[in-house]
Formats: C-alpha cells, sequence, structure tokens
C-alpha cells in the first residue's frame, strides 16, 4: 500500500475550493497542490451579469459551505473525541 504525501489537484476553477476542502476531509495527512483550471461552461468575464452562471456559482457556494461545515465538524470530534469521558466496559 502507498503512502502519498503530496498530491496534484487539477480541477475547474470554480471547483477548487470545495475539492481540496473535501480531499483534506478524507487524506488529512496529505498536502494538495492546487491547479485550477478555466471551464468552458463558466463565464469568466462579466460573470455576474449572467443568471445562469450566478445560479451555478451560487450553487457551488451552498456546497462548499456544507464541505467546510463537514471538515470543522470532523476536525473538532478528532480534537475533542469523546469529551474527556472514560469508557467502561462490563464483561458479560
Amino acid at each position: 500500500q502507498r503512502r502519498y504525501h503530496r498530491l496534484i489537484v487539477v480541477t475547474s476553477s470554480y471547483h477548487m475550493a470545495r475539492t481540496l476542502v473535501e480531499f483534506s476531509r478524507a487524506m488529512p495527512d496529505v498536502q494538495f497542490v492546487a491547479h485550477p483550471v478555466l471551464s468552458r461552461n463558466v463565464r469568466d468575464h462579466a460573470w455576474w451579469q449572467s443568471p445562469s452562471t450566478l445560479r451555478f456559482l451560487f450553487g457551488e457556494c451552498v456546497k462548499f459551505i456544507a464541505a467546510a461545515t463537514r471538515l470543522g465538524l470532523s476536525r473538532a470530534h478528532a480534537l475533542i473525541g469523546d469529551g474527556g469521558r472514560e469508557t467502561v466496559t462490563t464483561a458479560r
């Protein structure tokens, strides 16, 4: 089994933030090198004037917020663990 320490991530520029968050949650010990590319599906010039691009980017922002929340919760859980409570097991 290979242990990767650094990965190159290539995806659309609008998608990169969420991709890095999701990968960071799945592989916390890996360093990611981002290489965003421009998508033909998204207008990069005057994007705020295109209703379809605005809807698309709004949806991506909502997904990013959800992914960032999951990452934060998983990191908090890793730090807190069981809240300092000892687990008592009983023999049966």
